[in-house]
């Protein structure tokens, strides 16, 4: 990249386990996970995806860790900037994820 900014590194946390979850919680997270599409993270970690937002997503896996993925918050960005440049909403992910559109 110009300007002296290299490539960003993609960072992945993954906490220590921090919850118990049922079965019949896993069974209805992997139900969603299955209707919504499965990613390297979900596929990883066996986790699922509980928010993409605007900054790092965050996942729970089934052994009750919590992971923040980083990759997506760069890729909103740069998808938002370029939205913007092209006269385009930037709040329309937003809206779109709290389900107002």
């Amino acid at each position: 990249m110009g300007g002296g900014m290299s490539a960003f590194s993609r960072r992945i946390v993954v906490s220590i386990p921090l919850f118990q979850l049922t079965q019949s919680i896993v069974a209805a997270l992997r139900k969603d996970r299955d209707e919504r599409g499965h990613d390297n993270i979900t596929e990883k970690y066996n986790a699922f995806l509980l928010d993409p937002g605007m900054g790092p997503a965050t996942y729970l896996s089934s052994e009750g860790r919590i992971i923040w993925d980083d990759y997506r918050a760069w890729v909103d960005l740069a998808a938002r900037c370029i939205n913007r440049l092209a006269g385009g909403s930037s709040d329309q992910p937003g809206a779109r994820r709290v389900g107002s559109r």
